[in-house]
């Protein structure tokens, strides 16, 4: 059987999450650490977001040089380190490429933990504030005194809910750690770099993560199904096309033309 080239889809994206309330300020002693991590984070965005388009056009030297400050300043940043070994996969320089990967890979994982860590001082500031706003009512209820809300027959008063009127904007939602999980993008360029460095069984198990993180990613299944056949395994070959077509994958024709010629060959 002849040996196929390995169909390469290339896919850069964003790692999208929401956007926790931070201090105006820069960071310091008194700043939770991964408030100061999101603090970097959001002073760096708007040029990552031009490299990320630079990225876009293939422009692979430029989105280098918009980065290599961030990254400066801020050698834990993710994305910066992901679009960084976007670039170098691009221009063939897979051990760097690799490395990248490997920290972005590894700053995520500080930050799922930082956040959680986080998420949970504040739950317990949240809960220790509804128990004095609890105590502070009790005591006034035991001098006799009525909220000023209740003698006008308002609604009764929730802890830690503000009065009628005197809302202020609800807060932009907190990240979760979920939102620190390695995208599909991430083990799927790390793939395509062990694949070129020739450790197929890495990428192999690179690909798979990805459609695990996310069972309708086309590009890890296009390249996976690749790997095996360049690997002479039509017949997992096929099992994965089948797969990919369980989860509405869309795949590339000739990509379904190599497989079944494989499949043939192997019955032959």
């Amino acid at each position: 059987m002849k040996e196929r080239a390995v169909v390469t889809v290339a896919c850069l994206c964003w790692l999208t999450m929401t956007g926790a309330v931070l201090p105006a300020a820069g960071p310091d002693q008194g700043v939770d650490p991964f408030l100061q991590g999101q603090l970097q984070y959001r002073k760096w965005a708007p040029v990552v977001a031009k490299a990320r388009r630079d990225i876009v056009r293939k422009d692979w030297d430029r989105a280098r040089a918009r980065l290599a400050p961030v990254l400066a300043a801020c050698p834990s940043h993710h994305e910066a380190l992901y679009l960084t070994a976007g670039a170098l996969n691009a221009t063939g320089d897979y051990p760097a490429a690799l490395s990248c990967l490997e920290r972005a890979e590894t700053s995520l994982q500080e930050q799922q933990s930082l956040c959680t860590a986080w998420r949970e001082k504040d739950r317990v500031r949240l809960e220790q504030e509804e128990k004095t706003v609890r105590e502070l009512m009790s005591g006034e209820a035991t001098r006799g005194k009525v909220h000023a809300s209740c003698a006008r027959g308002d609604t009764t008063i929730i802890p830690g809910k503000p009065e009628p009127g005197s809302e202020s904007p609800a807060p932009l939602a907190s990240p979760a750690p979920e939102d620190f999980r390695v995208p599909a993008s991430y083990s799927f360029l790390h793939g395509n770099c062990l694949f070129q460095l020739h450790r197929f069984a890495e990428a192999e198990g690179r690909y798979r993560t990805a459609i695990t993180t996310d069972p309708g990613y086309a590009p890890a299944y296009q390249n996976l199904i690749n790997l095996l056949l360049v690997g002479k395994r039509s017949a997992e070959a096929a099992a994965e096309m089948k797969r990919a077509d369980e989860a509405h994958v869309r795949l590339d024709p000739r990509l379904r033309q190599a497989v079944s010629a494989a499949v043939q060959e192997g019955i032959q």
